[in-house]
């Protein structure tokens, strides 16, 4: 069986639609190895990639993670719990006991961002398409932030 890797940047084709000047356009991915664990790869991003590690972000190519930890892409700082969550992935049982014990909760910090119902491109809310340059009036687009 073939794993499914799910692809985070700024651009419209990604899983994961990260709308901050300091993300790449296919910036990172996420994936379950064989192994059921949990990995994510750098995508030769200008701003690199970083993982939480005794409270300083580590630059890191490729790593394995848990449900517990954070990211970063460029500026743009994420807990893999939410990222998991946004992408529907049941975790793995082995962090399932894990992370029902942990209490912190880490969200996505930064401006609310709709998808424009023209080209699909992500935007600040109350702001014209970067991409397009239609502005689109928040009740008719579709919400993606978590």
């Amino acid at each position: 069986m073939k794993e499914k890797v799910f692809v985070i940047g700024k651009g419209r084709t990604c899983d994961i639609i990260l709308a901050d000047e300091t993300v790449s356009s296919i910036h990172a991915e996420i994936f379950y190895t064989k192994n059921n664990e949990i990995n994510l790869r750098d995508r030769n991003s200008t701003n690199g990639t970083f993982l939480l590690k005794n409270k300083k972000f580590q630059k890191v190519e490729q790593t394995y993670l848990s449900p517990t930890d954070v990211v970063k892409f460029g500026l743009c700082e994420i807990g893999v719990k939410d990222l998991l969550e946004y992408l529907h992935l049941k975790m793995p049982p082995a962090y399932q006991d894990n992370h029902n014990n942990n209490k912190k909760n880490h969200k996505v910090e930064g401006d609310k961002l709709l998808r424009c119902i023209y080209c699909g491109a992500a935007k600040k809310e109350g702001q014209s398409c970067k991409t397009c340059g239609n502005e689109t009036r928040s009740i008719y687009a579709k919400n993606i932030s978590r």
